[in-house]
């Protein structure tokens, strides 16, 4: 007879304070309404969700973007320990959400210790930057994903050459955040927003704020703080010329 038949399998030990934290930056993301989606219409919430599904693998199978992508219902996580990266994905997950699906979102970004372990099919977290980016969420009112301080460069470069279209993150409404748009992603946005605000209208200040912004990022205000913007005002007109003269050599 196997005596070992009958016995429980003992777990296995983990001491997950050995692990040693490190700095990454985490995005956490909550996409707005999908929950009462998933009450109201569980068949269209999925269909809806499988198209963002695929735009996001995109993104993380394309390996342009070296961060980790982790979406639990609603919420969407986004590590790494390249500031750019976790930005620069974060900006095209919230196109994604607005393209694919027709929803906004409110989310936010910081930095700081994090510690993780994937173990038999687990995962287990630790983050400073998880919990600031969901503590700051919790106070965003607007449709947007706010840069936390901790995550915000302590030498921010601006290029006076692009336009604000080409720009990752903004300065706008009192808070730096991720420009939500592109130079191929900004008039089709803000179409998908006024019908929005035509189906919900009871949620028209959400959505005069997102078209409100479109226009400020149209209008090539500098948006950057005020202790930027005499630093901006010069940078923009060098950037200027170095266009009048790449033209003269054309």
């Amino acid at each position: 007879m196997n005596q070992t038949r009958g016995k429980s399998r003992q777990p296995s030990t983990l001491d997950f304070s050995k692990i040693k934290p490190e700095m990454f930056f985490v995005a956490f993301i909550d996409i707005l309404g999908f929950g009462q989606k998933v009450q109201d219409d569980f068949e269209r919430a999925r269909k809806d969700y499988d198209m963002l599904i695929n735009h996001m693998g995109c993104l993380n199978s394309s390996k342009i973007l070296n961060a980790t992508i982790r979406m639990i219902s609603d919420s969407i996580y986004i590590t790494g320990k390249d500031p750019s990266a976790v930005i620069e994905t974060a900006h095209y997950a919230q196109q994604g959400i607005l393209w694919s699906c027709s929803w906004l979102y409110r989310g936010a970004i910081a930095a700081g210790r994090h510690q993780e372990l994937n173990h038999d099919g687990n995962l287990y977290i630790v983050s400073e930057p998880l919990v600031n980016a969901i503590k700051t969420e919790k106070t965003i009112k607007k449709p947007c994903i706010v840069i936390h301080p901790s995550a915000v460069p302590s030498q921010l470069v601006y290029n006076g050459a692009i336009s604000n279209f080409e720009r990752t993150i903004i300065f706008y409404d009192g808070q730096w955040i991720v420009n939500p748009f592109n130079i191929i992603w900004g008039l089709s946005a803000t179409e998908r927003v006024k019908e929005l605000k035509r189906t919900y209208p009871k949620f028209a200040e959400t959505y005069d704020w997102f078209l409100a912004l479109y226009k400020a990022v149209k209008s090539e205000d500098l948006l950057l703080p005020d202790y930027l913007q005499a630093e901006g005002h010069m940078l923009r007109k060098i950037g200027a010329k170095q266009k009048v003269s790449k033209k003269r050599v054309k």
